[in-house]
């Protein structure tokens, strides 16, 4: 098995300089847990909070449903 590592590189947009033009052409998405798919130029300022506060889940109970650890190699 191959291990990929994608890097991107774009102009960072927030709610005060977002790009609407660079939106509608973006062609890097997010898929989040519940199945969404969202644009890489919007998750960070428009979507980000909500899905982590959604799908977030203590350190402990992670641990209890997946049996690793935090030092287990990846």
């Amino acid at each position: 098995m191959h291990h990929i590592v994608m890097i991107g590189i774009m102009h960072f947009q927030d709610l005060w300089n977002i790009d609407l033009e660079r939106i509608q052409r973006c062609a890097i998405h997010y898929a989040t847990p519940d199945g969404k798919i969202r644009s890489f130029c919007t998750y960070n300022s428009l979507y980000r909070y909500n899905t982590e506060k959604k799908f977030a889940i203590p350190i402990n109970e992670w641990i209890t449903k997946t049996e690793k650890k935090l030092s287990d190699p990846i």
